[in-house]
């Protein structure tokens, strides 16, 4: 029974490894795959608080609106998917759009889809060695 326990430790590392690996990949290179870049100014960032969450925990969510200009033509107030502490009004942020449609927005995700990656990376030969010494 130890070693059975031991061993889904491992598959669950291995789900994770391979979980981390697919967000990864799909926010560094996927979700903006044809999209370019574009400076983009913090309009107003709009705090809701949800209240508690079952752990007691307060929960806030930020919403970033800005605004930005494409082949001269200017969007305002749209809502970007991505929130840092260091986001201030009036703060230029590195944007992506749609080409075919520029008001389609994503954030720079910059190093967090990167650092899932790795981290899914690592999981996958810790969940091989742990897989394997379970079974010996």
């Amino acid at each position: 029974m130890r070693k059975a326990g031991r061993g889904l430790s491992a598959v669950i590392l291995l789900v994770m490894g391979i979980g981390l690996i697919a967000i990864g990949a799909y926010l560094s290179f996927f979700q903006t795959k044809g999209f370019k870049t574009t400076t983009a100014t913090i309009e107003r960032i709009e705090t809701i608080d949800k209240g508690y969450d079952s752990d007691n925990r307060r929960e806030i969510d930020h919403e970033v609106y800005v605004t930005y200009t494409v082949d001269g033509k200017t969007y305002t107030n749209m809502r970007l998917d991505t929130y840092a502490s260091s986001y201030n009004p009036g703060k230029n942020v590195k944007i992506y759009y749609n080409p075919a449609n520029p008001a389609d927005i994503h954030g720079d995700v910059g190093i967090m889809g990167i650092l899932m990656l790795i981290g899914g990376i690592i999981l996958l030969p810790i969940s091989f060695i742990s897989f394997v010494r379970n079974f010996r």
